[in-house]
């Protein structure tokens, strides 16, 4: 996955999910980041169970089985840090991309997939 700076918001209102725009679930990069899919660069959205989708492609992922690059790691795709994670689902919550209770339900999915 990779970052994308000048996506537009409508191009969001045809796909399933909300706007998957976070923090890195792979490091400390607290900035928010527009994910886009780095095989075709389309924008990626996160649906109620977690899973990335891509408007290009097919990608249809639990966003912990992806691997992650926000242009701080030395063009290295990174496998996402578990509480890195929890803390970018909390921060979409905050920031208000991603409702309280998709929030809960998705940091709940991946608590058992670290089981």
């Amino acid at each position: 996955m990779g970052s994308s700076e000048s996506k537009s918001d409508s191009a969001y209102s045809n796909m399933p999910g909300y706007p998957f725009i976070s923090k890195c679930p792979a490091c400390e990069n607290n900035e928010n980041i527009t994910w886009c899919h780095a095989c075709d660069e389309g924008l990626e959205t996160i649906d109620d169970e977690g899973n990335i989708h891509c408007e290009k492609c097919s990608l249809d992922k639990f966003l912990m089985e992806l691997r992650y690059d926000c242009g701080q790691h030395n063009n290295q795709f990174l496998s996402p840090n578990f509480k890195r994670t929890l803390y970018a689902i909390s921060q979409l919550a905050t920031t208000k991309n991603l409702p309280d209770d998709v929030c809960e339900k998705i940091c709940a999915k991946i608590l058992k997939h670290r089981m």
